[in-house]
C-alpha cells in the first residue's frame, strides 16, 4: 500500500477546477435571481458574448437604480430596462445569495479556492499520521456510528475505518466521479435536432440542423425561432439546410446556442465536488475535526434533495420566464395597436387631403370654364357697341343730310 503523504499533488484537482469554472456559465439562466459581488439583487436578462468586450457575460436588471445602463453598452442593446437599472459583470461575480462584503475580494474562484484543500501537505504532517492513527480510527468508529442514518455516511465511515489506503482509494473515486460529472456535463451541451434552445441567450426555438455549412467554417447549429426574428428560412446562399417559414430560420455557432432543459444534474455534481473535497482533506490532514467534516459531507450526500424539489424549482423558473414573455407579448401587442391606429388615421388624413384636392381641381375647371364664357361675353359686346356706333354715325350724317334739304326747301 502507498503512503498517502507521499503525493504532494491530487491530479484530479484542475479538473475539479476547470469543471468549477464552467459552472459559473452553465448553472445560471434567464430570469434567474442573482446578487452582484454578493450585494446587489437582481434578475438576469441576457447570457452570452458581447461587443464591448471578449468572453461571457450577464446582463443583470438591479432591484435598485445602482446601476449604469439600461441594457445598452455603445449604441448595442442586449434587453431592456429602465435607466440606470443595468449592469454587465462576469458570471464568476454572480451568487445566488448574498454574501459577506469580503467574499468577493479576490474573486469567487479565490473564495472558493479558500474553501478547498491545499495542493501541499507538509512533511510534519506525514510523519505524526503514523502516531495518530489509533486515535484516528477510534473518532472514525464514533464518526460511522453518527452517519449510520444513511447509505452514504456508513459508506463513508466504512472508509475511514479500514485505514489510509482505503481513504485514498475512496478519494480517488470521488475524483473519478467528478470526472465522470464532467464528462455528462460536456454531454448535456451536445444539441440534438428537436432541442429547446435560446440563441444569444434572447431568441427561443427548436434545433433544426447541427453540423457544418458552406457558408462558413466550424460548427453551426441552425434554429427554427418561436417568432419571426430570424433570417431565412432555412436556406443559405442556394443551399436548403433544413425548412421553415420565412424569417423564421437562424444560423449561429454551437457556442451560441444554450439547450434549455432541467437542471436536475447541478445539484449532483455540487454535492459530489463537496464530497471529493472532503475526501481530499482527509487524505492530507486526518485529523478529528476532518473526520467530523467528512461526516456532514456525507449526511449533506444522504439528504439532498428529491428530483420532486428539483422540478418545483425550475417550473417556478419557467413560470416567471413565461410571465415576462407574456408581458412583452402584451406591451408589443397594445404597440402594434396603436401603429395600427395612427395608420387609420393617416389614412383618413390622405383621403380628406385627395378630397380636399379633387374639390379644388372641380372648382378651377368651372373657374376657367366662366372665364372663358366672360371673355366671349365681352367680345360679342365690344363687337355690338362698334356696330351701334356705326350706325349711330350713319344716322347722324343721314339727320345732317335731312337738315340741310329743309333749309334749303325753306329758302
Amino acid at each position: 500500500v502507498s503512503d498517502p503523504c507521499s503525493r504532494r499533488r491530487d491530479p484530479a484537482t484542475p479538473t475539479a477546477d476547470s469543471e468549477e469554472r464552467d459552472e459559473f456559465i452553465d448553472d445560471f439562466i434567464i430570469g434567474e435571481r442573482v446578487w452582484v459581488n454578493g450585494s446587489k439583487p437582481g434578475h438576469i436578462q441576457y447570457l452570452g458574448e458581447t461587443q464591448f468586450a471578449p468572453g461571457q457575460w450577464a446582463g443583470i436588471v438591479l432591484d435598485e437604480a445602482t446601476g449604469k445602463n439600461d441594457g445598452a453598452v455603445s449604441g448595442v442593446r442586449y434587453f431592456m430596462c429602465e435607466a440606470g437599472r443595468g449592469i454587465f459583470t462576469r458570471p464568476s461575480k454572480l451568487s445566488r445569495r448574498p454574501l459577506a462584503p469580503g467574499v468577493f475580494a479576490g474573486g469567487v474562484g479565490a473564495a472558493r479556492s479558500s474553501s478547498t484543500t491545499p495542493l501541499t501537505t507538509p512533511r510534519s504532517s506525514c510523519s505524526a499520521l503514523s502516531s495518530r492513527d489509533a486515535g484516528l480510527l477510534s473518532s472514525s468508529s464514533n464518526v460511522a456510528a453518527a452517519a449510520v442514518a444513511t447509505t452514504a455516511a456508513a459508506a463513508v465511515a466504512a472508509a475511514v475505518a479500514s485505514g489510509p489506503s482505503n481513504l485514498a482509494r475512496t478519494g480517488s473515486q470521488s475524483v473519478g466521479n467528478l470526472s465522470e460529472s464532467g464528462s455528462a456535463k460536456r454531454a448535456e451541451r451536445d444539441l440534438k435536432m428537436g432541442d429547446r434552445v435560446l440563441v444569444g441567450g434572447t431568441k427561443a426555438g427548436v434545433v433544426r440542423f447541427v453540423g457544418e455549412t458552406d457558408f462558413a467554417k466550424g460548427e453551426w447549429c441552425g434554429v427554427e425561432l418561436d417568432e419571426p426574428l430570424g433570417k431565412n428560412d432555412g436556406a443559405v446562399a442556394g443551399t436548403r439546410y433544413f425548412q421553415c417559414q420565412q424569417r423564421y430560420g437562424l444560423f449561429a455557432p454551437i457556442h451560441k446556442v444554450a439547450k434549455i432543459g432541467f437542471p436536475s444534474t447541478s445539484a449532483r455534481r455540487k454535492m459530489k465536488r463537496a464530497s471529493a473535497s472532503g475526501f481530499s482533506s482527509l487524505r492530507h490532514s486526518p485529523s478529528s475535526s476532518t473526520v467530523s467534516s467528512l461526516s456532514s459531507v456525507a449526511s449533506s450526500v444522504g439528504g439532498r434533495p428529491s428530483r420532486t424539489g428539483l422540478l418545483t424549482e425550475t417550473s417556478s423558473l419557467y413560470s416567471r420566464k413565461i410571465a415576462g414573455n407574456t408581458a412583452l407579448q402584451e406591451a408589443l401587442k397594445e404597440k402594434q395597436q396603436h401603429i395600427e391606429q395612427l395608420l387609420a388615421e393617416r389614412d383618413l388624413e390622405r383621403a380628406e387631403v385627395a378630397k380636399a384636392t379633387t374639390t379644388v381641381a372641380n372648382l378651377e375647371r368651372e373657374l376657367g370654364a366662366l372665364k372663358t364664357t366672360h371673355d366671349k361675353s365681352t367680345a360679342e359686346m365690344a363687337m355690338c357697341l362698334c356696330e351701334l356706333k356705326a350706325a349711330l354715325e350713319v344716322t347722324g350724317r343721314e339727320k345732317g343730310e335731312l337738315i340741310s334739304q329743309l333749309e334749303e326747301e325753306r329758302r
